[in-house]
């Protein structure tokens, strides 16, 4: 149950997190020059493992393939549609590799996402937002009975009775409502799947190259009742290739210790249930740092990404907490 929550919890502070960059200075643009039925694969792969004292344990893999689409073009935008053609889904933890299938099974039943952008490639919105919601609200429904299922099996044969079994059912409809709300909300949405989203983040502004831009913003988890948190990036254009159009854009992003660690302590309290924030034990607290890198390239001339690599780092006294995922474009 602890791992779960634990899961739960770090794939949360893995959305969300990349911070809007807005430049002035110029030397390189990037522009999305696109026709109808242009057309592109991209293979990706998302790793999660711990780290614990030299040792690295994996967790949890995901690979895919999926294909992005125009299929409209006007003067003012581009609607793109996102096609899943393959996928595999490996995890270590076999009650969360259950429920994570019964999500995922769930969210293939919805609509393609059709990504509508600017003139210059921009990510503005999802055009068939209503079409997705109408779908996954009746999954979701579904959903929170068939874990209950999955958990039952689970009590029985480990024997949990009583208050317990009962605390447990809670849990399940905190942790379920989270999921929903999150798949509701259009802005925590965007958050789980800022791997496509990103590759549309650059188009249209003009950028320096060689040279480093700090920022300060406030990062709010998607879960209702969160607080800001305060963080500081470093967004670095480090190679521009004229000869292949090519451009290379890196992010560093950390986030404030102490507002991380009671951020955590406000998430496990709303999946239990307990109402309010546990009382502060310091001396049981391990120190919690977080940072990520995301790395992108782009070919400026055409405005399609060509890949982009993210790692995402949680440290917690001894273990450091790693999600990673990558994006390639297909060139068979």
């Amino acid at each position: 149950m602890k791992k779960l929550t634990t899961l739960l919890f770090f794939s949360l502070l893995c959305t969300g997190i990349q911070a809007q960059i807005m430049l002035k200075d110029s030397t390189v643009q990037v522009i999305g020059y696109w026709e109808l039925g242009d057309k592109y694969e991209y293979d990706y792969i998302n790793l999660e493992y711990d780290i614990i004292d030299g040792d690295t344990l994996p967790d949890k893999k995901t690979t895919a393939r999926y294909s992005l689409e125009v299929v409209d073009s006007t003067a003012n935008s581009y609607t793109l549609e996102l096609r899943e053609i393959s996928s595999n889904y490996q995890f270590k933890d076999t009650l969360s590799q259950q429920i994570m299938y019964k999500v995922i099974d769930n969210l293939k039943k919805t609509p393609n996402i059709r990504i509508l952008t600017n003139e210059y490639g921009r990510f503005q919105n999802i055009a068939n937002w209503d079409e997705i919601q109408n779908a996954i609200k009746p999954h979701f429904y579904n959903l929170q009975e068939e874990i209950k299922s999955l958990f039952s099996q689970h009590m029985i044969k480990d024997q949990i009775e009583g208050s317990k079994r009962d605390s447990i059912n809670q849990m399940i409809n905190n942790m379920v409502q989270y999921m929903l709300q999150v798949y509701s909300n259009k802005e925590l949405y965007l958050k789980g799947i800022e791997y496509i989203t990103d590759m549309y983040a650059f188009h249209g502004n003009i950028y320096d190259i060689n040279k480093h831009h700090y920022t300060d913003n406030k990062v709010t988890l998607p879960f209702e009742g969160a607080q800001p948190i305060d963080t500081q990036t470093d967004f670095f254009i480090y190679d521009y290739n004229t000869e292949s159009s090519e451009v290379d854009f890196t992010i560093n992003q950390y986030f404030d210790t102490d507002q991380l660690l009671e951020e955590s302590k406000r998430f496990l309290s709303k999946i239990y249930g307990l109402g309010e924030l546990p009382p502060a034990m310091p001396d049981k607290q391990p120190y919690l740092f977080m940072e990520s890198y995301t790395n992108y390239g782009i070919h400026t001339n055409a405005g399609w990404m060509l890949w982009m690599y993210h790692k995402h780092s949680l440290f917690q006294g001894t273990t450091q907490r790693v999600n990673t995922w990558q994006v390639d474009m297909v060139f068979d």
